[in-house]
């Protein structure tokens, strides 16, 4: 695959950090512009400052947690996929996650398909953004079509 990745990691663990990147990169992912951050200040700061492909988020880290990165996320960056990567997350949170705007979730245990996961997200996301520019382009043809045939159905 050897696709590049911008990648924003929410984290409070360097250790777990290190391993979700070498995953990625065991994936084929390419990584080039990271960053780790663990609290809200630096999470904002990254979200104003650069575009990301993709974030991660832990669950559960002594002064943030995933629900307020998503939160977070979705103020500032709502069309970049957000993917909780937790050790361990309850099914009702895990649910309110998703509802509430995360892509997906992949156990750490599991962190063998955090590529796959990225890759299927990012492209749902160039579908979406496909899908949306198609419609963009479509719509000056529409409302021009929709006054002409107004006009002929009066005379």
């Amino acid at each position: 695959m050897n696709q590049l990745l911008r990648l924003l990691v929410v984290e409070d663990s360097e250790d777990d950090a290190a391993l979700l990147l070498i995953a990625l990169r065991q994936g084929g992912f390419v990584i080039g512009d990271y960053l780790v951050v663990d609290n809200a200040a630096a999470m904002r700061a990254a979200l104003e400052r650069q575009d990301w492909d993709v974030i991660t988020s832990d669950n559960n880290m002594p002064h943030f947690s995933a629900l307020a990165a998503l939160a977070l996320a979705k103020e500032l960056r709502p069309d970049v996929p957000f993917i909780i990567v937790s050790g361990e997350i309850d099914l009702s949170l895990s649910v309110s996650l998703m509802q509430g705007g995360a892509y997906d979730y992949v156990q750490k245990r599991d962190i063998g398909y955090l590529a796959t996961t990225i890759e299927h997200q990012l492209r749902v996301v160039e579908k979406h953004h496909a899908r949306q520019l198609t419609q963009d382009r479509l719509e000056p043809s529409e409302t021009r079509f929709r006054r002409l045939s107004g006009q002929y159905s009066m005379e």
